[in-house]
């Protein structure tokens, strides 16, 4: 695998920005992923929100539709599992 530079992740966004219109992408199930897009991501543009606890964090979904993350369908509004950070 290809560690994407900004420009090919900016890219990527765009590309994962449409599916959204016409299905249900799939993004990678992290925080922040060097190969492709994930929740993280999606974060800076206003579509999910990170909550951070002293043992992990977890995503809360805020785009206009559903989303895979791994192999995990969230809704809008809807949480990720918590991921241990200690």
């Amino acid at each position: 695998m290809k560690i994407l530079t900004p420009d090919q992740r900016l890219i990527r966004l765009k590309e994962v920005i449409a599916q959204l219109e016409t299905g249900s992408p799939t993004i990678a199930e992290a925080s922040y992923c060097a190969y492709d897009i994930c929740i993280g991501d999606f974060w800076r543009i206003g579509f999910a929100d990170k909550l951070v606890s002293r043992d992990g964090i977890r995503w809360q979904w805020l785009g206009p539709k559903g989303i895979f993350i791994g192999e995990k369908f969230i809704l809008p509004k809807e949480y990720t599992d918590e991921i241990e950070t200690w």
